[in-house]
């Protein structure tokens, strides 16, 4: 849909791919990856680093297929595609951390 966010992330791949065929036959990877901010110093004029994110990836059919046989640990990877947050809660119901 046009309504959909897009997102490209490149980083690094910080857990080892699981790779999972449902019942129905499709195939699912998901990993985790590192990011790490980069920002230019102005009073310097130098570039640096910023903190480090970690985030899930979750692949869908053909590029869960292929995607944990090109991506080892550490390994740089890059990825587009449709972003979707998932939201935690406490068991008062209350948001989670």
């Amino acid at each position: 849909m046009i309504n959909d966010a897009n997102i490209d992330l490149a980083g690094f791949v910080a857990s080892e791919p699981f790779f999972k065929l449902l019942d129905n036959g499709t195939s699912t990877a998901k990993l985790r990856v590192a990011y790490t901010e980069r920002r230019f110093n102005r009073e310097t004029g130098e570039w640096g680093d910023g903190p480090t994110s970690f985030v899930t990836v979750l692949c869908w059919r053909t590029l869960a297929a292929t995607w944990p046989c090109a991506c080892a640990r550490e390994s740089p990877c890059w990825s587009g595609g449709g972003c979707a947050c998932a939201s935690t809660r406490t068991p008062r119901g209350g948001p989670g951390p």
